[in-house]
C-alpha cells in the first residue's frame, strides 16, 4: 500500500475511482456483496440468524443503507448467507442509533407522552397510561377536551357558532360566533371590523350619528340610522312600503295628492311627486299643517284672515277661523270686509242707526265710528248709546249712602272701645274701695292707744266721670262721720284738712294730719 489514497480513490495503488459520492461507497463491481445481509435484534450474544429480524439489503441497495429494528435489544447481528454459499460482508462499519427517551419511531421523530417512564422505542406504547390532556396507546392524540400543539388550548374556550366537536386544530364545525374568526374562533375582531368572521366594515354602516364607534359582533350603531337603512348595524336598505330614519314611517300613511293608492316611495324622504292634500305638510305630506298655515303644502298662513282671537286659529285644512271674526270681517276666513253701510262683529250693525251730527259722516267697516260729534245726548265712537241722567244721581246717591256706612261704623267701633275701657275701670275702683273697708275693718278692730279726734280726719270723694268733687249735697267737700270710732279719744289740737288735686278723680284719699 503506498499510502492513503486521496479522495474518491481506493486499491493497493490507489488506482480505482469511485462511482459514487462519498468514502462509504465501493466500485459498482463489488455490489454483489451486498446482497442477502441480513439484520438482526437480540437481548443475548449469538451469530445465528435468530432474535428479531430488523431488515436485509440487496445489491441495489444504495451505499448508506438505514434499517430499523423495532423491538428491545442489547445486541445487532448482521448475518449473510447466499445460496452459492458466499459469506463474505464487505461495508466499513455498522452504526447503531436509538431514540431519546419520549420519541420513537424509524427516525425518532413521534413523541408520546406517557404518564410513567418513557414509551417503547420502537412502538411508542405507554404502559402506564397518559400524562394529562392525552389519550391512546401511544399517548400521542388529545383527549376529547383539548387540542393543539402539546394538546394545551381547552375546546371550551373556544368561539364557535353553535354546539361543535372538537379535533386536533380545535376547528369550530358550524363557523365562529360574531365577532371571532380563525380556524379555532379564538382571534378577535381586528378594529374596524365586525360580524360573522369579521367580514363587515365599520366604515360602510349607515349611522345617524356617524359615530367611530362600532361594536365587534354586531357593528351596532347607538343612535340609529340615516333615512333610507334599516337593523342593528343599518346595513340593509328599507323594504318596499317603508321610508325615512330606520325606515319607520310607512308609505301609505301619507296624504299625497294623485297617488293614494300607491304603497311604494322614495326610502329617503317618501316625497309626494304630486303635492299633498289639504292641511297637509311637504314633503311627504305625513305631518299636519301647524304654526298657523293651512292649505295644500301648508302654503297659506292664518295670520293673512282676521280671525277672532289667536291669529293662528284656524283649520289646517280649509283655514277657516275656529273662533269666528274680528269685528268688521265677514266670511268662513274672515277675509272679506263687511259691506258698505255694515259694520262691527259680523257686520250685523248698520251705518244708518247712528246718530251722528254729521249724517254724511263715514262709517268705519270696523268701529263705525263717525269721526265727529254724537247729536244731543248720545255718545261712543259710533253714537248708538244714548246717555242717562238718572244714572248720575244714582251715583250720587249711592256715594253718600256709602260715606253714611262708613261714619256709622267708624263710630260704632269707638262705642265700643269707650265701652270696654269704663268698664274695666270701675272694676278697678271696686276692687279699690273693698281694699279700704277691709283697711278700717282692721283700724276698728285694733284701736291705737292714743285715741284720734274723729273730726281730725277727712275724705273726699273725687268723681273722675266729671273731674270735681262728688258730693251728694251739692258740696265741695264731705266730712266723714267717724262716729264708729268713740272708743277713740278726742283731741282738739290734731284736727287739720287737706284737698285732693282736682285731677285725682274717683279716689278716697286720707288726708294727712298735723299729729300722726
Amino acid at each position: 500500500m503506498k499510502g492513503d489514497c486521496e479522495t474518491g480513490k481506493y486499491g493497493l495503488d490507489c488506482s480505482y475511482t469511485c462511482q459514487c459520492d462519498g468514502a462509504y461507497c465501493r466500485d459498482d463491481t463489488d455490489t454483489y456483496r451486498r446482497n442477502g445481509v441480513y439484520i438482526y435484534s437480540s437481548t443475548e450474544a449469538n451469530q445465528t440468524n435468530t432474535g428479531h429480524r430488523c431488515g436485509s439489503t440487496t445489491k441495489n441497495s444504495p451505499g448508506i443503507t438505514t434499517v430499523t429494528c423495532g423491538s428491545t435489544a442489547r445486541y445487532i447481528t448482521l448475518y449473510r448467507e447466499i445460496p452459492n454459499g458466499e459469506s463474505t460482508m464487505d461495508f466499513c462499519e455498522v452504526e447503531v442509533y436509538i431514540c431519546y427517551p419520549g420519541t420513537f419511531g424509524d427516525d425518532c421523530s413521534q413523541f408520546c407522552h406517557c404518564l410513567n417512564g418513557p414509551c417503547k422505542y420502537s412502538t411508542g406504547e405507554c404502559t402506564g397510561g397518559c400524562k394529562p390532556n392525552w389519550s391512546g396507546t401511544k399517548c400521542t392524540v388529545c383527549d376529547f377536551s383539548h387540542y393543539g400543539d402539546l394538546c394545551s388550548k381547552n375546546c371550551s374556550s373556544r368561539h364557535c357558532h353553535g354546539i361543535s366537536t372538537c379535533n386536533a386544530n380545535g376547528e369550530c364545525s358550524y363557523g365562529c360566533d360574531l365577532g371571532w374568526r380563525g380556524t379555532d374562533c379564538m382571534e378577535k375582531c381586528p378594529f374596524g371590523r365586525y360580524g360573522k368572521y369579521c367580514a363587515k366594515y365599520c366604515t360602510e354602516r349607515n349611522c345617524l350619528d356617524s359615530s367611530r364607534s362600532c361594536d365587534r359582533m354586531t357593528g351596532e350603531c347607538a343612535g340609529g340610522c340615516n333615512r333610507g337603512y334599516r337593523s342593528v348595524d343599518c346595513s340593509k336598505s328599507c323594504s318596499d312600503g317603508t321610508y325615512g330614519y330606520n325606515c319607520s314611517a310607512s308609505c301609505v300613511d301619507r296624504h299625497c295628492s294623485g297617488n293614494l293608492t300607491n304603497q311604494e316611495c322614495d326610502r329617503f324622504f317618501g316625497t309626494c311627486t304630486q303635492g299633498c292634500l289639504s292641511g297637509w305638510d311637504l314633503p311627504d305630506c305625513a305631518v299636519r299643517c301647524h304654526d298657523g298655515t293651512y292649505g295644500p303644502g301648508c302654503k297659506f298662513n292664518c295670520r293673512e284672515s282676521h280671525c277672532k282671537g289667536v291669529s293662528t286659529s284656524c283649520d289646517p285644512e280649509n283655514g277657516m277661523c275656529l273662533n269666528g271674526c274680528q269685528p268688521g270681517w265677514k266670511n268662513p276666513r274672515c277675509s272679506v270686509a263687511c259691506d258698505t253701510g255694515t259694520y262691527g262683529p259680523d257686520c250685523r250693525l248698520s251705518c244708518s242707526q247712528r246718530y251722528c251730527q254729521d249724517e254724511s259722516a263715514s262709517c268705519d267697516h270696523v268701529t263705525g265710528s263717525c269721526g265727529g260729534p254724537c247729536k244731543g245726548d248720545w255718545k261712543e265712537r259710533d253714537c248708538t248709546v244714548k246717555a242717562d241722567t238718572s244714572n248720575a244721581y244714582t251715583d250720587n246717591r249711592n256715594f253718600v249712602v256709602i260715606a253714611v256706612s262708613v261714619v256709622a261704623g267708624v263710630l260704632f267701633v269707638l262705642l265700643v272701645i269707650v265701652t270696654s275701657l269704663s268698664i274695666w275701670k270701675i272694676k278697678g275702683n271696686r276692687a279699690k274701695w273693698d281694699s279700704y273697708q277691709q283697711e278700717m275693718t282692721k283700724t276698728n278692730t285694733n284701736p291705737p292707744r292714743q285715741p284720734t279726734d274723729p273730726s281730725a280726719v277727712e275724705y273726699e270723694i273725687v268723681d273722675r266721670q266729671d273731674g270735681g268733687h262728688n258730693s251728694p249735697r251739692g258740696s265741695s267737700s264731705q266730712q266723714v262721720s267717724t262716729s264708729r270710732s268713740a272708743n277713740y279719744g278726742n283731741s282738739p289740737t290734731s284736727r287739720g284738712v287737706g284737698y285732693v288735686n282736682a285731677d285725682q278723680t274717683n279716689e278716697y284719699e286720707k288726708l294727712d294730719l298735723p299729729n300722726p
